[in-house]
C-alpha cells in the first residue's frame, strides 16, 4: 500500500469517495470496509429475494428486471472529510439509503474503524481541532435545513448549537491555544436564510455570509457578508485572519429578461427531445450496457456516466448541486473564475488570492485548494501548482 511508505499531504472526496494524495501527484481511493459489508448484506438479502425480479415470481409480481437494482450501484456516499483526531488519522462521514455515520481511517495501518453509525444521521460538514477533542459538523434539520452541530470525538453528546430556518454549513474550529486550562471553542461557518413563496414553501436561499460562533458561550458575529455575493468554505487564522470562497450570488427571485424568454421558448422542443433521448439512453446503458448513440462524444459521456453511476453519483449529484458543478464532462467541471478565494484581514476588505476554488483547506503554511477536478497547492507568495487531478472534487482537508 503506497500508504504505508509515505504519508498524504491531502485527503479529499472526489466522485464521492475519499481519496488520499500525496506529493508527487499519486492519489490513493480508500477501500471502505463498513460500505462493503452494507453492499454484502444488501447482496444477501437481494438473493432471498430474487424471486421477486425474475421468472414467474416477477411476472406475479408485475415487476421483473425492469425495476430491480443492482446492489452495486447502491449509493454509499462520502459527505466530508477532516484532519483526524491524532496525527496519522483521516475522519470521513458516510451515508447509505438508510444510515449514516463518522468513520476513522489510520494511516498507518490502512484500517478504518468506525467510530459510531446509526439511522438519523446525515452529515455534510466535519471539523476536528488539535487543541480539543470536540468535533463540530452541518447536519440536516428537516426539509431544506441545515444546523452545526458538536459532538465529542468518540460520536457522544451530540448538541445542536444552531437551528432555525436557515442553512448553516462548513464549520471550521478557529486554531485558538487554551487559555491556561480552559479551551477555547470557536468555530466560523456559513449561514444563509431560507427564502419561502407566500404558501411557506421553500423558495431559495439567500445569500452566505461567514459567522463567528463561541460554542460555550452561544454568542455570534457576522464577519463578512455582501448581498452580492456568496461566502462559503471559511477557515481563520488564529490571528484572526479569515480565508473563505467568494462566488457571485444567483437569486431565486431573478427574472429572466425578454430575449432569454423567447431564446427558451424557442429551443424548448429540442430541450425535451434532448432530454427524452438522453433518458433512454441511459435506461439503456443501464440494463444493456450499450448506449443508444455510438457517436465519438456521446460515447464517451455515456462512458463517463456508467463510471460515475459506479462510483456513486448520487453523492456527486448531492454535493454537485450544492458546490455548483455540472453534470457534463470532468473537463466542463471547473467551477468559474469568479469563484475565488479570498483573504479577509481584521477589518479590511476582502482580497483576492486566486481565482477558480470550488473548496479548500489549509493547516499551518500549507494550502490545498480544488478547482473541481484538480488539486493545487497554493505558495506563500500566492503561486498555484498543480498537485493531482481527480474528478468532482467536493470536499478536501489537508493532513
Amino acid at each position: 500500500m503506497t500508504s504505508a511508505t509515505k504519508r498524504p499531504v491531502a485527503a479529499c472526496i472526489a466522485s464521492a469517495n475519499v481519496h488520499l494524495v500525496y506529493d508527487d501527484g499519486a492519489t490513493e481511493k480508500v477501500d471502505s470496509k463498513y460500505a462493503a459489508e452494507v453492499r454484502a448484506r444488501a447482496a444477501q438479502i437481494d438473493r432471498k429475494s430474487s424471486w421477486k425480479k425474475g421468472g414467474s415470481g416477477a411476472a406475479f409480481m408485475g415487476a421483473g428486471q425492469l425495476w430491480a437494482e443492482d446492489v452495486d450501484d447502491m449509493p454509499i456516499v462520502a459527505t466530508a472529510v477532516a484532519r483526524g483526531r491524532s496525527a496519522g488519522e483521516v475522519l470521513y462521514t458516510l451515508r447509505t439509503p438508510a444510515v449514516g455515520g463518522l468513520f476513522a481511517y489510520d494511516l498507518t495501518k490502512g484500517e478504518e474503524s468506525r467510530v459510531f453509525h446509526g439511522t438519523g444521521h446525515d452529515f455534510m460538514g466535519l471539523s476536528s481541532s488539535e487543541y480539543h477533542t470536540v468535533l463540530a459538523t452541518a447536519t440536516t434539520q428537516g426539509k431544506m435545513r441545515r444546523g452545526i452541530a458538536v459532538m465529542k470525538d468518540d460520536g457522544s453528546e451530540m448538541a445542536q448549537i444552531t437551528e432555525g430556518d436557515s442553512f448553516d454549513d462548513d464549520p471550521s474550529w478557529v486554531p485558538t491555544p487554551p487559555k491556561g486550562d480552559k479551551c477555547v471553542h470557536e468555530l466560523v461557518y456559513s449561514s444563509a436564510g431560507i427564502g419561502r413563496d407566500e404558501a411557506g414553501q421553500f423558495a431559495g436561499l439567500g445569500p452566505r455570509s461567514v459567522v463567528l460562533l463561541d460554542a460555550e458561550h452561544g454568542t455570534m458575529k457576522t464577519l463578512v457578508e455582501d448581498p452580492a455575493y456568496d461566502f462559503t468554505n471559511p477557515r481563520m487564522t488564529s490571528d484572526g485572519t479569515l480565508y473563505c470562497v467568494r462566488r457571485p450570488y444567483v437569486s431565486p427571485f431573478d427574472r429572466p429578461n425578454a430575449s432569454a424568454s423567447i431564446k427558451d421558448a424557442a429551443l424548448l422542443p429540442f430541450r425535451l427531445g434532448s432530454a427524452v433521448f438522453n433518458y433512454l439512453d441511459y435506461f439503456t446503458m443501464r440494463y444493456t450496457g450499450k448506449p443508444l448513440a455510438s457517436s465519438g462524444s456521446t460515447r464517451d459521456k455515456a462512458a463517463d456516466a456508467r463510471r460515475m453511476l459506479e462510483l456513486g453519483n448520487l453523492g456527486r449529484a448531492v454535493r454537485g448541486v450544492e458546490r455548483g458543478l455540472t453534470d457534463d464532462a470532468p473537463k466542463d467541471a471547473r467551477v468559474p473564475t469568479s469563484w475565488q478565494l479570498v483573504r479577509v484581514a481584521p477589518k479590511r476588505a476582502p482580497e483576492v488570492v486566486v481565482d477558480r476554488v470550488a473548496a479548500f483547506d489549509r493547516h499551518g503554511e500549507r494550502f490545498v485548494f480544488t478547482d473541481g477536478v484538480s488539486l493545487h497547492t497554493l505558495s506563500a507568495s500566492g503561486a498555484a501548482k498543480k498537485l493531482a487531478e481527480l474528478p468532482y472534487v467536493t470536499d478536501l482537508a489537508v493532513l
